[in-house]
């Protein structure tokens, strides 16, 4: 890459201050209106073709998240149509409520194979979710790089919230929330440490081949970002080895049930870490001090690994909360299953009240950093995936919920269809299940973009016609 070019892209992502919470809350609203809206019009419109009903996805699902992330100005429009789609669903579901009353969330039925056995146990709401984080950060990663993209949704440099900010805490959060942890499917003694080991090897040579390319291509990077050499790969695969320090039940269960264990481990490690931040002088060190050596050629992700471990443990605290109740829930009979369901929001609605109470306090003498994942960062990550997550499962639950009645499929195959089409969307599904793939390939492709189009150049035009071009193929590769 050109070396005068080169500076000129990384000044253009350099120096952000971020944007304001309520700014962030408001553009996320695109993640539950368009799931809204897409489960609305299979319940009115029924296209019996997987491909056609991929397609209507890739149309609704990627135009809304592009105009989140290139037309911010339309996207009130946008809501307002999504919510005219959806209207007609909700009135027909609260007007037949009372025939599908026994019905609740849930699970593909059919064992033939293992493959249904891993989709017995899927919670719909938590596929939809992780789904579109990961489609809405593989659109930002390279949606970053033209002019159309929000200068203020750009990673922050010290200090302050942004879109893509959020991305990597969500990422880290998503990943603890479907976790062996999470789904108390523990592996004892050294087997442990064989099965970590194994999953993280391929992000640890992801890491590494990041690095070499960037470095043997003179490709752009933000260096204050991570590092010199550390890249979010090496943050991940650390974070995962990391969760060997944390026992799977409580060693003070007189004090700390173990049933919050990991989200007490969570904050603990997160609030030592901000006193160290404050009185050991280890934030100006990050901040501030010289790459003299490799340690120091790496602070920043190093010592952000810390924070995002935290962001890590309240993933596996909430994903055990939900597992929990998800199974404790099929056993019981439907009023009792109303009653938990109930409960569950109840929590959850408390659990949201605190994070934004402790959160407004945090503010006032500190402000959120992802560069050094500091607590009000870590706090202000899992309030907002916990209020997505709560979102797109209050309509999993109560708006438009997924059922099996009258499902006419001939062949076990049409029966997942169909489920998959009633509880998530085909696309979001797809993404799901093919994540580290799919962000591995969005990387790929963002490079190559790179290397043939001088993106900081582009028109609005170039832009939007390139980012969809990238969208689709991302969506068919899923």
């Amino acid at each position: 890459m050109d070396e005068s070019y080169k500076q000129e892209h990384e000044q253009f992502v350099s120096n952000q201050v971020g944007c304001t919470m309520y700014e962030l809350l408001f553009v996320s609203l695109i993640i539950p209106l368009s799931i809204l809206s897409r489960r609305s019009l299979y319940n009115l419109i029924d296209l019996k073709s997987m491909t056609k009903e991929y397609i209507v996805d890739i149309i609704i699902l990627i135009s809304g998240y592009l105009i989140m992330t290139s037309a911010t100005d339309y996207l009130s429009y946008c809501y307002i149509l999504m919510g005219l789609m959806s209207l007609p669903s909700i009135i027909r579901h609260f007007l037949t409520r009372e025939n599908n009353k026994n019905i609740q969330p849930t699970r593909i039925t059919n064992k033939r194979n293992t493959d249904n056995k891993k989709k017995s146990n899927q919670i719909w709401y938590i596929t939809s979710y992780r789904g579109a984080m990961l489609l809405l950060t593989c659109i930002s990663i390279l949606a970053v790089d033209f002019p159309v993209f929000p200068r203020r949704f750009v990673k922050t440099e010290n200090f302050g919230q942004s879109l893509m900010d959020i991305g990597v805490g969500c990422f880290v959060f998503a990943a603890g929330l479907v976790s062996k942890e999470a789904r108390n499917s523990f592996v004892e003694g050294k087997n442990r440490l064989i099965v970590i080991l194994r999953s993280i090897s391929p992000l640890i040579c992801l890491g590494f081949i990041r690095l070499f390319s960037i470095k043997a291509t003179n490709y752009h990077e933000h260096v204050s970002e991570y590092g010199v050499h550390w890249n979010f790969f090496f943050t991940l695969s650390i974070v995962t080895l990391l969760s060997l320090i944390i026992p799977k039940k409580s060693v003070i269960s007189s004090i700390v049930p173990s049933n919050i264990w990991f989200g007490f481990c969570g904050l603990v490690i997160s609030i030592i870490y901000e006193f160290v931040l404050q009185f050991f002088h280890l934030e100006d060190f990050i901040l501030f001090a010289d790459r003299t050596d490799l340690f120091s050629a790496n602070k920043e992700g190093i010592f952000s690994t810390i924070g995002f471990f935290s962001i890590y443990c309240f993933g596996v605290q909430s994903g055990k909360l939900i597992f929990n109740h998800y199974h404790d829930s099929v056993k019981k009979e439907t009023k009792s299953k109303d009653s938990s369901n109930l409960s569950l929001f109840g929590v959850w609605i408390i659990v949201l009240i605190a994070i934004s109470i402790i959160y407004y306090f945090l503010i006032q003498y500190l402000q959120p950093s992802r560069k050094m994942a500091n607590l009000p960062f870590v706090i202000y990550i899992t309030g907002y995936n916990l209020l997505i997550l709560f979102l797109v499962a209050t309509i999993d639950y109560f708006i438009i919920p997924n059922t099996t009645k009258n499902n006419k499929a001939k062949t076990p195959q049409q029966s997942d269809d169909i489920q998959i089409k009633k509880s998530t969307t085909i696309l979001l599904y797809s993404y799901n299940n093919n994540g580290l793939v799919l962000f591995l390939i969005a990387n790929l492709l963002t490079g190559l973009t790179n290397f043939l189009f001088q993106t900081i150049y582009s028109s609005v035009f170039q832009s939007l016609l390139i980012l969809s071009i990238y969208c689709i193929i991302l969506s068919f590769i899923s």
